[in-house]
């Protein structure tokens, strides 16, 4: 009986880590962006961009997913082919 829950114990987290995968932006592609205001195919996963002013930036083909745009200027920006799903605007 022991053996079941200690085997449904390691089952449930072994889930769990596999659901809810470690996402991080590159610290690199980051300042990229903001020296340069162009950053395509960069990495900017779960990034936090709130308020930033991004107006003609290109972005286009960065994985913004999950990345914190509230308030983000993105007047004119370049986002063809970006992946904002899950990002907050």
């Amino acid at each position: 009986m022991k053996l079941n829950f200690v085997a449904a114990t390691m089952f449930m987290i072994t889930i769990g880590y596999l659901t809810f995968p470690v996402r991080a932006y590159s610290p690199n592609d980051l300042a990229r962006l903001f020296s340069t205001k162009s950053c395509a195919s960069c990495d900017l996963r779960s990034a936090n961009l709130r308020n930033a002013n991004l107006r003609n930036a290109n972005l286009s083909n960065a994985d913004l997913s999950g990345a914190d745009l509230r308030g983000a200027d993105l007047t004119g920006a370049n986002l063809e082919g970006a992946n904002l799903e899950g990002a907050l605007r």
